[in-house]
């Protein structure tokens, strides 16, 4: 039997991060799904890949409920756009990018005129728009910035009338599992997701951003624990911080399997970084029982709870110690009970659907 519009969503695949691929796996199971891949680079590749966006919405929205998608950016004018112009919905899900404005590191989607006209006009416009944690809505971060600094689409985004929902990813709590016993290292593992394409000082700021000249500190006066910190390599550490200590490993980027085998081994994961959304590092590495320690900005505490340490400044000292406390107490069952019950895909899924067929 043919579907109606009202099963059929398109997605745009904007990212296939995990999370993003997840969602998009669930809803295919649940509605009718088209896919249209987003290319951001080179420029000329854009302007070609948003002419044929146009045509591929103009096809399929009639013939749909709405259009769903991950990040505002400059694709977002089309989809909600055109929604309005068919009377169909768009659903934006904000991420951290999209929410944040550091002129600083040159991070956020708001320091260049066009574009930032462009994500605000998506976002009052969307039918609803999903941030992943409260503070992409109405956030404050006092750990970077003093005085504090307000975050989010709430002082970002002036005249807001799109209805706003916080919905958390979910994190797969069957694949991101602990060794038997939980067997642990003297190990501390981190993470910093660096965009490659981009110039090399573009990724510099951002290694700065994610906090790793901080942790390189922090592991040099702790010679006899090990690190490693997943993702940069050394050319692209800040003037200055390209000594890594002899305790540091920098094996660059990983499959998921080989990075769930460091969080494995790990007993302590450690997330530095200046600004965040929902980081799913943290939540993966907590299914792997390791114990959390991690900055007090956007969603790092609220994945963290109870089960590890919240660091309130960038001080190499309140680091080093949160470190060594979280290094005493050992594989963290307690981590994982944490993210299986409050951030599970069933839950997300759960809320994707109330929000689509609202």
């Amino acid at each position: 039997m043919a579907r109606s519009s009202n099963d059929r969503i398109l997605i745009l695949q904007t990212s296939k991060a995990p999370v993003a691929l997840s969602d998009e796996r669930f809803l295919r199971s649940r509605f009718d799904v088209r896919t249209f891949r987003i290319r951001l680079a080179p420029p000329v590749r854009l302007l070609a890949n948003m002419a044929a966006l146009a045509v591929w919405l103009c096809w399929n929205l009639p013939r749909a409920r709405g259009v769903f998608f991950r990040f505002a950016d400059y694709y977002a004018f089309l989809p909600v756009f055109l929604s309005r112009v068919f009377r169909r919905k768009s659903w934006i899900v904000l991420g951290g990018y999209d929410a944040h404005h550091f002129p600083e590191y040159d991070y956020g989607v708001y320091g260049q005129p066009l574009r930032a006209s462009i994500v605000r006009y998506a976002i009052r416009n969307a039918t609803a728009v999903l941030p992943v944690d409260q503070s992409l809505y109405d956030g404050v971060n006092a750990y970077a910035f003093d005085p504090p600094r307000a975050t989010g689409i709430k002082s970002l985004v002036p005249n807001l009338r799109c209805e706003v929902r916080v919905v958390a990813d979910g994190f797969d709590h069957e694949f991101w599992t602990p060794s038997p016993g939980c067997r642990k290292e003297r190990l501390v593992v981190a993470t910093a997701s660096v965009p490659q394409g981009t110039s090399r000082e573009s990724r510099t700021r951002m290694v700065a951003l994610k906090g790793v000249p901080l942790l390189l500190e922090v592991a040099r006066r702790m010679p006899d624990v090990a690190f490693a910190i997943i993702g940069p390599g050394r050319g692209v550490l800040p003037e200055g911080g390209r000594v890594v200590p002899a305790n540091v490993q920098l094996p660059g980027y990983l499959s998921p399997e080989q990075l769930r085998e460091y969080y494995r081994r790990a007993t302590v994961y450690a997330h530095p970084s200046l600004t965040e959304g929902l980081p799913a590092a943290v939540a993966e590495a907590m299914l792997c029982c390791c114990v959390p320690v991690g900055s007090s900005v956007n969603g790092i505490p609220e994945l963290i709870g109870d089960t590890g340490f919240v660091v309130t400044r960038p001080a190499i000292e309140e680091w080093a110690a949160a470190v060594i406390h979280a290094l005493e107490r050992g594989a963290s069952s307690r981590a994982r009970d944490r993210i299986v019950a409050l951030f599970s895909l069933a839950k997300r899924h759960r809320l994707l659907v109330d929000v689509i067929e609202g």
